[in-house]
């Protein structure tokens, strides 16, 4: 029996989506609640679950359009992959055999005779000319330059929601009047209030005396004398 994946409704206004990463590719074995894919819309990105298991198929490849309620493939309940059987454990190889410790020399007697082969060994080292110096070998290559990092960056081509975030953006700067307003206001009142009040304020309180005080009590004054400006 074959069950149909189609493309489920994810907002009011959205009829369309863009296929971006498949997760399973369409001719494996799914099983219930698996990702099978992601959907890119202009307002969410959101991944698309099997309903059944059984062997995908899909007719869709990632960079595709397609519609809310469109059939974009199916899954087959009747061909669930079986188990496949163990493979069977290969013999055990013979070990191999060990070969014969070699007999052991014949002690040398004790006597003059060990003291004396001692001798003739270091005499014939000594008489032995040192070993000739190896030629000089072809100039080494000169070390190449190591390749320069290729960095962090990377390029990732960009979802649909990226896409209309950044076109609203571009929208928003080209209809819109990008403004700043100033508004002068004669503070000399609040600066000498200030100068005069600053020591004994931070006698009495420990803090010196900024100019929130001053704001958030022309703010009360304000509201009180026009009240409508709470709402």
């Amino acid at each position: 029996m074959k069950v149909e994946i189609k493309v489920p409704s994810v907002g009011e206004s959205v009829t369309e989506g863009t296929v971006g990463t498949i997760l399973k590719p369409s001719g494996s074995q799914v099983k219930i609640d698996d990702e099978i894919f992601e959907l890119e819309t202009d307002k969410v990105n959101q991944a698309i679950y099997a309903i059944a298991e059984g062997k995908l198929e899909l007719t869709i490849q990632s960079g595709d359009t397609v519609k809310v309620g469109q059939v974009v493939g199916s899954i087959d309940s009747e061909g669930k992959g079986a188990a496949a059987p163990a493979p069977e454990k290969p013999a055990a190889a013979a070990p191999a055999p060990t070969p014969a410790a070699p007999p052991p020399e014949k002690a040398a007697s004790s006597g003059p005779g060990i003291r004396q082969s001692v001798d003739e060994s270091l005499q014939q080292q000594k008489e032995k000319p040192p070993p000739a110096a190896p030629a000089p070998s072809a100039a080494a290559p000169a070390p190449t330059a190591s390749p320069q990092p290729s960095g962090r960056e990377s390029r990732k081509k960009m979802s649909k929601l990226r896409r209309v975030i950044a076109e609203r953006l571009v929208q928003v700067k080209n209809e819109t009047a990008m403004l700043t307003t100033f508004n002068e206001i004669d503070m000399s009142a609040v600066m000498n209030v200030r100068n005069l009040e600053k020591d004994n304020f931070l006698k009495k309180h420990g803090v010196k005396l900024g100019f929130m005080s001053f704001f958030v009590k022309a703010c009360v004054a304000a509201l009180k004398e026009f009240p409508e400006i709470n709402g």
